[in-house]
């Protein structure tokens, strides 16, 4: 078997830093936390430099052409876009609470992208969340970074095994913690910070989408060790191996599926029925042979499912999930409220659908459009009476904020990478169980932030981008298709 060499070590240890500490830092919400994700990125890039310079590739094998060229190309582009728009602002928000700021024209070059000179952050003693094209160029960089030294790793299947291992382990702590804290019913961040910004709290992020959302990218990652091949799955060494991945998958799953998330918990149940499936299709020929173990594994499952439902966090998100089944369309976007500001977001990029307004736009401009929807006013009439002060953070559902933000030809950049992975994983046909379900988990959280902001968290996104580059990774080594089952 083959071992790490002392570079590759430093490499795995850097990135899983770089990942695993801004995730405990409020989910990589806050400047700090993002600071330190871009501070560790060149870090990670530098050592991963390092062990790639003293590895010997073997000879190269014939495999589809990788999509890394072309995917750096529109990085570069969305960059470049998000940077004209931090050094070429035509407006200036000056914050007040009436209700947000005042706005005011600036002297720019009209023939490059524009954005709005705002604050970085919140400003204090005001509890909304401010952040303009620089902070968004932070944000990409505590994502990109990383992501970058990963991709520079060497394509082994001993370190493949390795950052599974220890991603395995993070995802099991995390959600430990997360599913005890869930079941605590607090509403503090890690028992202690509060935000008046969500209502309800997450055991890690300030935010339960978000949480849900990172959640769902490590239940995937459990469900892809489980179901990768015995010679590369960590700790080969390890007595019962199964079942002690098996039970590590349990806590991650408990701690996915309490998260409080309308969006989470239906996430959970697709990896989960993804995962099952994937497990029985291989032996549909000897199912006849079988019949008892599958009616004992059914009653298993449903018992199971039943012990779920008593769960006070699940009831709840249940219930919530009731309240919008009379409206299949408010069910698609996540009620009603999220549909008048996807409406507002809208009226936005049609005014500069092309470049968008600028990195943070949706709060200092809100005041100005809410006015084209009048069922925004009717909805606070009706539900907040007593609300004097109009203003909304984020649109809740990003591929629409994202255009009124960066306009269409942003949003496209922004998509094209990973339509460009898509695309290069078919080539692969027929996909191995593992990588499937590494690519089902990314797929499930672009999706989510069509009624979430979760695509703007450098912890979220750069997970994402990890699985997709490691199921890419697992892809190219050709893993043969097993079933947890095999040794």
């Amino acid at each position: 078997m083959s071992t790490l060499a002392p570079t590759e070590r430093l490499a795995l240890a850097t990135l899983l830093v770089a990942w695993v500490v801004p995730a405990w830092w409020l989910g990589g919400a806050t400047v700090g936390g993002q600071t330190f994700a871009a501070a560790a990125g060149p870090v990670a890039l530098l050592t991963a430099i390092l062990a790639r310079s003293s590895h010997r590739p073997p000879s190269k094998v014939q495999s589809p052409p990788s999509p890394a060229p072309f995917v750096v190309a529109c990085v570069v582009a969305f960059l470049a876009l998000l940077l004209c728009q931090a050094l070429n602002p035509d407006r200036i928000l000056i914050p007040n609470r009436r209700p947000v700021g005042l706005i005011q024209p600036l002297a720019h070059l009209a023939w490059l992208p524009t954005g709005i000179a705002g604050p970085f952050d919140r400003m204090p003693n005001d509890h909304l969340y401010f952040a303009n094209a620089w902070r968004h160029l932070l944000i990409a960089g505590a994502a990109l970074l990383p992501l970058a030294a990963l991709a520079l790793l060497p394509r082994r299947p001993a370190i493949l095994r390795a950052l599974l291992g220890l991603l395995f382990l993070h995802a099991v702590l995390f959600s430990t913690f997360a599913f005890i804290h869930n079941l605590s019913g607090s509403k503090a961040v890690l028992w202690l910070v509060t935000d008046a910004n969500f209502h309800l709290g997450a055991p890690q992020f300030l935010g339960k989408n978000q949480q849900a959302a990172y959640q769902v990218l490590l239940l995937t990652l459990a469900f892809g060790v489980c179901f990768a091949p015995a010679d590369f799955r960590p700790w080969p060494a390890l007595h019962h191996r199964r079942l002690w991945l098996a039970a590590g998958t349990a806590l991650v799953f408990l701690g996915t599926a309490t998260t409080r998330s309308r969006a989470g918990l239906a996430a959970t149940g697709i990896l989960a029925g993804a995962a099952a499936a994937l497990a029985l299709w291989p032996h549909r020929r000897s199912w006849s042979q079988h019949r008892r173990t599958l009616a004992i594994a059914t009653a298993s499952a449903f018992l199971a499912g039943a012990a779920l439902l008593l769960l006070p966090p699940v009831r709840a998100t249940l219930h919530r999930v009731t309240e919008l089944a009379r409206e299949p369309g408010d069910l698609l976007v996540g009620g009603s409220h999220r549909r008048i500001l996807h409406a507002i977001a809208w009226q936005m990029t049609l005014d500069r659908p092309w470049f968008g307004h600028g990195a943070g736009c949706f709060l200092p401009l809100f005041t100005e459009y809410h006015p084209r929807i009048p069922a925004y006013r009717e909805a606070i009439r009706r539900h907040n009476p007593d609300t004097n002060r109009l203003a909304v953070t984020h649109a809740d559902g990003d591929w629409v904020e994202f255009t009124a933000e960066y306009g269409l030809l942003g949003t496209a950049l922004f998509a094209a990478p990973w339509l460009a992975w898509l695309a290069a994983l078919r080539r692969f046909r027929p996909l191995a169980p593992a990588v499937l379900l590494l690519t089902l988990g990314p797929l499930l959280v672009l999706a989510h932030g069509w009624v979430d902001f979760v695509l703007r968290n450098p912890a979220i996104l750069g997970l994402a981008a990890a699985l997709a580059v490691l199921a890419f990774s697992a892809a190219r080594l050709n893993l043969a298709p097993p079933t947890p089952s095999s040794a």
